[in-house]
């Protein structure tokens, strides 16, 4: 394992090399209906993933959600489900 520093939104950020730029790959939200996140409008996002967000801003880190009691299963715009 390779730790990197580099720069990201404003804050100098420690991540292994192998894990960087991945996040959207692992994290539960970006296949969850429920997830919307606009910052415009907030309150149309899931409320856990809103808080989460709200903690990653203040303290400048990245997180992954791997287990969620409130996610449902995103359907694809072609009327079937995401299976990835």
């Amino acid at each position: 394992m390779s730790i990197i520093h580099y720069k990201h939104h404003d804050y100098n950020v420690a991540v292994d090399e192998e894990k960087r730029g991945k996040h959207r790959d692992n994290c539960l939200c970006y296949k969850c209906e429920r997830f919307n996140p606009t910052p415009s409008d907030p309150k149309n996002n899931c409320r856990i993933a809103q808080i989460l967000f709200s903690v990653c801003l203040a303290f400048g880190i990245t997180t992954v959600m791997w287990e969620c009691p409130a996610f449902m299963k995103k359907i694809i715009e072609s009327g079937g489900s995401d299976e990835s």
